[in-house]
C-alpha cells in the first residue's frame, strides 16, 4: 500500500513508470506482486487554487505474501544435538525464533542446532510481511541391547566340551548390527544378530532400531573355567583292565584335591589328598583307590555302595575357597 501526503482537499493523480493510472485514485493506493519493481510518483493537485507538485518516481518492492514452515530430521534421545531447518519464500528475510524454554532471538539465520525436545517456533520477517511456522520435537528412544556385562568360555585345550568354548553373544531383536571386537570392526562386517564368541576380549555391537536411531551393547569375554569333578559309578579291583581296577576322578581346573570314602555306616575307610595340583597333573593318574581299607589292598572291604566326599580349590577362583562335591560308587567283587 501506498500512502500520500499531505492530508487535505487534494486530489492525488498516481503515475506508474511515468504513465498516469486513471483507475488509481485516491490518498492511499493498493499495489501488488505484479507491481514490484515498478516506479510510482505522485502529483498533488489544490482543489481550491488548482495549484500542483509532483514528486519524485520511487521504485517499489513488493514481495507479496511469504510463507514459512519447519523441518527436523528424526530425533534420537542421546543428548547430541539436531537443526531444525526454516524454508520461506522470502529472499532476505530475519528470522525470530521462539524456543521450548520460553526464550527467544533473531537473526539471519535459517537453522537452530539444540538438544532439547519440546516446541520451537519461527517468525519469518520480510520488510513488513511476516509468516509464522512452528515444530513438534520428540526424541525417539534408543536401541537398548540385552547382552550381560560379562561372559565366559572355557579355552583350556583339556576342555572336550564345545558348550564351555563357545558363548552366543545375542542383544537382542533390531533392524541392523554391527560387531567389533577390541574396537576394531570386524572384517568382513559381522552384521548378525548372534556372533558366536570363541576367544577373549572385548566384544561390542552396534545397534539400530525402527526409528534409525543408534546404540553400542559392551560386554566382556573372559577365559575362566568351572571345575570339572567326575569318577566312574563302579569298579572291580580284581578287573584286569587297568582303568577299571582302581575308583578313579577327573578333576579339571581345581589347584586341591582331597577325597574321604564312607561306608553305608557313615565310617571314613578311605582318605587321599593333593594339594598345589599344576596345570597339566593329570588327578586320573595321581589318584586311585583299590577298594581297601586305607587303601591297604590286604585289607579289602566288601562289596557295596560307598559314597564320597571331594573337598577341591577351583584353580580360576581360589576366593571361592574349599568347595565341595558329593557322589557314590559301587565296589564290585
Amino acid at each position: 500500500m501506498l500512502i500520500a501526503s499531505p492530508t487535505g482537499n487534494y486530489t492525488y493523480r498516481w503515475y506508474e513508470n511515468g504513465s498516469a493510472t486513471p483507475t488509481v485514485l485516491g490518498q492511499q493506493i493498493t499495489i501488488g506482486v505484479t507491481d514490484d519493481g515498478a516506479s510510482f510518483n505522485l502529483e498533488v493537485v489544490d482543489a481550491q487554487s488548482n495549484c500542483s507538485v509532483k514528486t519524485n518516481p520511487k521504485t517499489v518492492q513488493v514481495i507479496g505474501p511469504i510463507s514459512a514452515s519447519l523441518s527436523a530430521p528424526t530425533v534420537c534421545d542421546d543428548g547430541n544435538k539436531f537443526v531444525i531447518t526454516a524454508t520461506t519464500s522470502a529472499t532476505s528475510p530475519d528470522y525470530t525464533w521462539t524456543l521450548p524454554n520460553g526464550s527467544s532471538f533473531t537473526n539471519k539465520l535459517d537453522t537452530v542446532w539444540r538438544t532439547a525436545a519440546g516446541t520451537y517456533q519461527v517468525v519469518v520477517k520480510e520488510l513488513t510481511c511476516s509468516a509464522t511456522a512452528s515444530i513438534q520435537i520428540e526424541k525417539a528412544p534408543l536401541p537398548i541391547g540385552q547382552l550381560a556385562p560379562e561372559y565366559r568360555v572355557c579355552l583350556d585345550p583339556d576342555s572336550n566340551d564345545p558348550s564351555y568354548k563357545i558363548v552366543n553373544l545375542d542383544p537382542g531383536y533390531f533392524d541392523a548390527y554391527n560387531w567389533y571386537k577390541n574396537g576394531a570392526q570386524f572384517s568382513p562386517p559381522v552384521t548378525t544378530e548372534i556372533y558366536p564368541a570363541d576367544s577373549e576380549g572385548q566384544y561390542k555391537v552396534e545397534l539400530t532400531n525402527g526409528f534409525g536411531c543408534t546404540n553400542l551393547n559392551i560386554t566382556t569375554v573372559i577365559n575362566d573355567c568351572e571345575p570339572i569333578i567326575t569318577g566312574p559309578n563302579a569298579f572291580r579291583p580284581s578287573s584286569s583292565h587297568p582303568e577299571n581296577n582302581k575308583f578313579r576322578m577327573v578333576g579339571l581346573y581345581i589347584s586341591s584335591f582331597e577325597i574321604i570314602v564312607y561306608n553305608r555306616w557313615g565310617e571314613a575307610v578311605y582318605q587321599w589328598e593333593k594339594d598345589n595340583l599344576a596345570k597339566g597333573d593329570s588327578l586320573w593318574d595321581l589318584f586311585g583307590w583299590n577298594g581297601g581299607f586305607k587303601g591297604d589292598p590286604a585289607k579289602p572291604l566288601p562289596g557295596d555302595t560307598y559314597t564320597y566326599l571331594v573337598r577341591y580349590v577351583s584353580s580360576f577362583h581360589p576366593e571361592r575357597g574349599i568347595q565341595e562335591y558329593r557322589g557314590a560308587v559301587v565296589l564290585l567283587r
